[in-house]
């Protein structure tokens, strides 16, 4: 009975040994595309008069942005802030998906001063951070979107 036991170990590992290796899913520009429902909130300072003290202003940013797949984006939102008011966001911005899933998100195609994102869920769902802007007025960038 033991031996029977010690071969079944054996085929188990010489099976488990010799099963090919999965491959890591690869991801491009074009596995971020169509329409997709964001929040982002935004935490910065602004100086209220010239030569004032710094004040922190919360924002948040709601709406969508639509994605191409060759990585071009267009953002249709509305901003709300506790200091400043609000307004409409629109334009198009621009965007680069790493192959671990990883994508830069900038305002100009130079990818200067990215938000970072990751892909998440086969692409359903991005999640954004803003841990590569480098602009010293602010103090946090984060965010989450879903494809509709």
């Amino acid at each position: 009975m033991q031996s029977r036991h010690l071969f079944l170990v054996a085929l188990a590992l010489t099976v488990l040994g010799s099963a090919p290796a999965l491959a890591a899913p690869s991801f491009a520009n074009n596995d971020l595309k169509g329409e997709y429902v964001f929040v982002v909130v935004e935490v910065h300072r602004i100086q209220l008069v010239p030569g004032g003290a710094f004040v922190p202003e919360h924002c948040v940013i709601a709406g969508t942005a639509t994605f191409d797949g060759a990585g071009a984006m267009t953002i249709k939102a509305k901003q709300r802030c506790n200091q400043t008011g609000g307004g409409d966001v629109s334009g198009t911005q621009y965007y680069s998906v790493s192959p671990d899933g990883s994508f830069l998100i900038s305002e100009s195609a130079d990818m200067a001063d990215p938000v970072h994102g990751q892909l998440a869920d086969h692409g359903r769902t991005l999640l954004l951070d803003g841990t590569l802007r480098t602009s010293p007025d602010i103090d946090g960038w984060w965010g989450t979107a879903m494809r509709r």
